[in-house]
């Protein structure tokens, strides 16, 4: 249905249903970023650097603040194409 990121805790609500929708507060969803859903754009995406990728560890997950997508990737944070993303630290959701 709909996520949320909240910058200050940075965490993603995330509501899965009708009834999830009441549990969220709304002081949750009044200081959160609307996460946009839709992928499939006619925009290229932007091009960020990565690091290497060393064995099967689980990719991090990280908040656009310039397009307001989750990416998942292992993105050199220090690289000013990089400088938008904000670590997500855990997802809550609400069913």
């Amino acid at each position: 249905m709909s996520k949320f990121f909240d910058p200050r805790t940075r965490k993603v609500h995330s509501i899965d249903s009708y009834a999830g929708a009441l549990k969220i507060s709304k002081e949750i969803v009044e200081a959160s970023i609307k996460v946009k859903e839709n992928k499939d754009s006619l925009v290229s995406p932007k091009l960020r650097r990565s690091n290497a990728v060393m064995g099967c560890m689980a990719l991090p997950v990280f908040f656009s603040k310039e397009d307001h997508q989750i990416h998942t990737g292992n993105f050199n944070l220090s690289c000013a194409s990089n400088a938008d993303l904000i670590p997500i630290t855990s997802t809550i959701t609400y069913k």
